[in-house]
């Protein structure tokens, strides 16, 4: 399916230069704009063009793309050039403006190159299908410390605060509750309506308004408080704040 993908860009592209005439990039880039986001859907990510991010300089840069979760998460960065640039040169260009290349992936339609940590982790002739595969999962595969521990305390909180464990728990305890209070003979059927009653109510509480938009859950409380302290940009603004 990958190598599909990638096929259906060459064909973009030629088709492009063929019809147009032209290889600058604001003729070509939307065709690997396509192929990153076909990638990036199957991980539940999306490239967003022209979304400013927080570059090393202290102020907001505006890559073509920012590789973003369903939680606005910043994961990457993508800048395409054309063949009329020197890819080095622009490189090092955006380097100095600042831009961010904790996970950076630059192309000219030629060759791709990808920074990791600051450092220059692969590259790639793009009309060579393996390869370009290869770097393209290297960038979307990308998880910092930051959202690596995101994630991992999202999973904890989910099961913790899971509506249907929560609504069976409380069924139990009012089941047994019951129990304790009636005759055996007469309590079971008393029990288990109540049980049912019980986790109904605890599946309305959780999800009432949810369809609707309209209630602001334990769990966006979580999602918000854990993506604002813990991204990278807060905790760098606010370091010495952090420390006291």
């Amino acid at each position: 399916m990958s190598r599909q993908l990638i096929q259906q860009y060459y064909s973009k592209v030629d088709k492009v230069i063929q019809y147009g005439g032209v290889k600058n990039e604001t003729a070509i880039r939307g065709a690997f704009h396509d192929l990153l986001n076909q990638y990036a859907e199957k991980r539940n990510l999306l490239v967003v063009e022209g979304c400013p991010v927080q570059g090393t300089e202290g102020r907001n840069v505006i890559p073509d793309g920012v590789l973003k979760n369903a939680f606005r998460l910043d994961l990457g960065i993508w800048e395409s050039k054309d063949e009329a640039d020197t890819l080095d040169d622009e490189i090092d260009k955006k380097h100095k403006k600042g831009y961010p290349f904790y996970n950076a992936l630059f192309e000219d339609s030629r060759t791709a190159v990808l920074f990791q940590y600051g450092e220059k982790v692969a590259s790639a002739n793009i009309r060579e299908p393996d390869e370009l595969d290869k770097l393209l999962h290297s960038f979307l595969d990308y998880r910092n410390e930051y959202i690596v521990d995101f994630e991992k305390a999202l999973e904890q909180f989910r099961e913790h605060y899971n509506p249907s464990v929560i609504a069976r728990n409380e069924a139990e305890k009012n089941s047994a509750r019951m129990t304790k209070q009636s005759p055996p003979s007469k309590s079971s059927s008393k029990s288990r309506g109540i049980a049912s009653k019980s986790s109904a109510q605890a599946q309305r509480s959780f999800s009432r308004n949810d369809a609707r938009g309209e209630a602001i859950t334990k769990e966006s409380i979580f999602h918000y408080c854990y993506a604002v302290l813990h991204n990278p940009t807060y905790r760098k603004k606010y370091e010495l704040n952090l420390k006291a």
